[in-house]
């Protein structure tokens, strides 16, 4: 049995719909020659007057022969045809029919005029329940290929062009194309912000600026939120590439709203073609891949490669994997001093997470943070280093090393409703005072919400909790915010200090970063501080702390207190 739910059809749903419209389809193909039709139709009537005469006459059951006929008619050519064919039934049935044949009985007016109208109304519900059906059917099938709310082919759609193109040689079905991918990755954000009809606004407009850089007619196809799909002839990587840029630069113009425009973060990601037949999900699901691997990369596009595939699938067996490290205590923290350019006393240590896998090795943040940061794990993951940091702090203290370790903070950390409260739990079970720890925070993520970010601040600041801004100079904070912010600390993101013999916009920004900092009564931690010379200009331009390979190298628990009072004993 088939149901016609509206959009979000099942799989069984679509499959019921796409074959009862091929069954109409077929009807049409056999039944176009409408001259052939009327005359077979015509020839049924005159058999069932036949029939019905040699049977009896009117009063016998035969007579119910008729409704064949009217039924295929209306079936055939809808409602009109359906009455056509029942007047036609009646007057076939009416006067020129006995009530019997062997008496030569003839029937009443009143009964063959009442046939007819019957004839005449079941031909009519006949033929209006079948156009009905076929408006219906059409409707289905089209929300089955579309987006209900975009009015874009969706990837339905997209998966039947691929297969036809594979089929015809098409574009598809050529080693001389490709499958291009565009996601929109603040959409979301944007939905949240101002509503689902912006991003439906969005979407629309993005599809007519592709559509605008293609020849005319080449579909864009909307695959799934915040995405849309185009095949195009495409020669080779360099072409695919150069076609991706294109895509691109189409997508950086601000896009127009009622009121507003809104910026759209696009990233593209392609696929080439090589052989016909490849199944559509599969193709584009290395679309898809290229796409967020660009994202995640900082790039704007990116061509699919195999590679990619393993790096993603072990990305995600990492995430998964990663609760249980928290569990068997897998995870660990490695130290990275600071010193003071001053007197080169260690004045603190930023702690870098490192995970302890029992299969590959030692793995560095960058393989499993990014990816964490995007799911509920983060705060579990921030929680773990931070009362690993504290008991560090406390066991250290023992040993007479007293410093301030600091633990990165993301704007999901920012957000977590007791975020706050676990940090002061945690100083108090191990009767830490609150400048044992930092709290290293992005410019992006105090940025992300500036006033909640002031007042959550603004509670660990009050028990001497140290603030730090990290990576300062690379995001967007504004000086109105910057000045309101409790932090006592900024770190000038180590871009600027690798660059700073060869490039003098590099040190002019340093040199602004510390008198802007001083100003505001902070200090300046410089990071990726890798030679000696390095750190006497950086010292001489008015730095105050230093972190980097210089410096020493992040150095595990016993390590660090080797290399600590090694370093205090010589000065």
């Amino acid at each position: 049995m088939c149901s016609f739910g509206l959009p979000g059809f099942p799989k069984e749903e679509v499959t019921c719909i796409m074959s009862l419209s091929a069954f109409f389809r077929w009807l049409e193909r056999h039944f176009r020659n409408k001259a052939l039709m009327i005359l077979f139709l015509a020839a049924l009537n005159l058999g069932v007057y036949a029939l019905v005469l040699a049977t009896g006459g009117i009063k016998y059951v035969y007579s119910h022969s008729m409704y064949i006929p009217i039924l295929l008619a209306g079936f055939v050519f809808g409602a009109r045809g359906g009455v056509l064919a029942g007047l036609a039934g009646g007057v076939v049935l009416g006067p020129f029919m006995p009530i019997e044949t062997a008496t030569g009985e003839p029937q009443l007016l009143l009964n063959w005029l009442y046939r007819t109208g019957l004839f005449t109304l079941i031909g009519l519900f006949n033929g209006v329940a079948v156009e009905m059906l076929r408006r219906q059917l059409r409707e289905n099938e089209w929300l089955a290929r579309h987006d209900p709310f975009t009015r874009l082919p969706n990837r339905v759609a997209l998966m039947e062009y691929i297969e036809a193109s594979g089929r015809e040689g098409g574009e598809a079905g050529t080693a001389s194309s490709a499958l291009f991918a565009v996601f929109a990755e603040n959409l979301m954000e944007a939905g949240a912000t101002f509503g689902v009809r912006i991003t439906d606004e969005i979407m629309v407009q993005m599809h007519d600026r592709l559509q605008g850089l293609f020849p005319h007619g080449t579909p864009v196809f909307s695959t799934q939120p915040g995405e849309l799909s185009v095949i195009l002839p495409c020669g080779g990587a360099e072409e695919a590439r150069d076609e991706m840029d294109r895509i691109s630069a189409a997508m950086k113009e601000p896009f127009v709203l009622p009121d507003m425009s809104l910026h759209v973060e696009a990233v593209a990601g392609c696929v080439m073609l090589e052989k016909n037949g490849e199944d559509g999900h599969a193709v584009l699901r290395k679309a898809d891949i290229a796409a967020h691997s660009a994202g995640r990369k900082g790039q704007e596009s990116l061509l699919y490669d195999s590679e990619l595939d393993g790096t993603i699938a072990e990305n995600l067996e990492m995430l998964g994997a990663l609760k249980g490290a928290m569990e068997k205590g897998e995870l660990l923290l490695h130290y990275q001093p600071k010193v003071s350019m001053r007197d080169g006393r260690v004045v603190g240590a930023e702690s870098l997470l490192r995970w302890g896998h029992p299969v590959r090795g030692l793995v560095y943040p960058a393989s499993f943070v990014p990816q964490a940061e995007k799911s509920n794990l983060m705060n579990a993951l921030t929680e773990w280093v931070i009362n690993e940091a504290l008991d560090q702090s406390a066991r250290w203290r023992k040993e007479g090393i007293v410093l301030s370790l600091a633990v990165n903070v993301s704007a999901r950390d920012l957000t977590s409703p007791r975020f706050g409260e676990m940090i002061l739990e945690a100083l108090a079970r191990r009767d830490l005072d609150g400048d044992s720890l930092e709290l290293e925070i992005t410019e992006s993520a105090i940025m992300e919400d500036p006033l909640h970010a002031i007042g959550v601040l603004k509670r660990f600041s009050d028990v001497r909790v140290v603030i730090s801004i990290d990576d300062f100079g690379t995001g967007y904070s504004s000086l109105q915010y910057l000045s309101r912010f409790p932090a006592t600390v900024i770190k000038v993101d180590q871009s600027f200090v690798r660059n700073l013999r060869s490039d003098d916009g590099a040190r002019h920004i340093i040199d602004a970063a510390v008198r802007l900092a001083h100003a505001l009564g902070m200090e300046v931690v410089v990071e990726g501080v890798e030679s000696e010379e390095t750190f006497e200009m950086l010292r001489e331009m008015g730095c105050d702390i230093a972190q980097g390979y210089g410096v020493s190298p992040p150095l595990s628990v016993d390590e660090f207190s080797g290399w600590f009072f090694s370093r205090t004993m010589n000065g």
